[in-house]
């Protein structure tokens, strides 16, 4: 993964990768949720959704979620795929996945 701060009001474009572990076809469509949790700010605060269509055994897909934090500090992002349980899945127990990113307040302007 390839991480980048931000500064609070700045939208980010999160980009999730979403792998159909099973050995069959998924052909219905599902929901793909990004949720922010800080400690201080923001406690499982739903980002945005995204619509996967259909997803074959084996296959990955990316989706991409903007987000636009509003403080500064440590978040994390955490995506549940499937949080409607509209596909049955032989394994329920790999539906999320959370990664840390900082949310910092300065600004770099190329060296000026």
């Amino acid at each position: 993964s390839t991480y980048s701060n931000i500064a609070p009001g700045q939208t980010a474009d999160v980009i999730i990768d979403v792998k159909n572990n099973g050995s069959a076809n998924i052909t219905n469509s599902f929901n793909v949720s990004l949720y922010a949790n800080n400690i201080f700010y923001a406690n499982n605060i739903l980002i945005g959704k995204a619509t996967i269509n259909s997803l074959n055994a084996g296959e990955t897909k990316q989706i991409m979620i903007q987000w636009t934090p509003t403080n500064v500090g440590y978040y994390t992002l955490k995506a549940v795929v499937d949080e409607e349980n509209v596909i049955q899945e032989s394994d329920e127990t790999n539906n999320e996945k959370s990664n840390f990113t900082f949310i910092d307040s300065c600004y770099i302007s190329n060296g000026k």
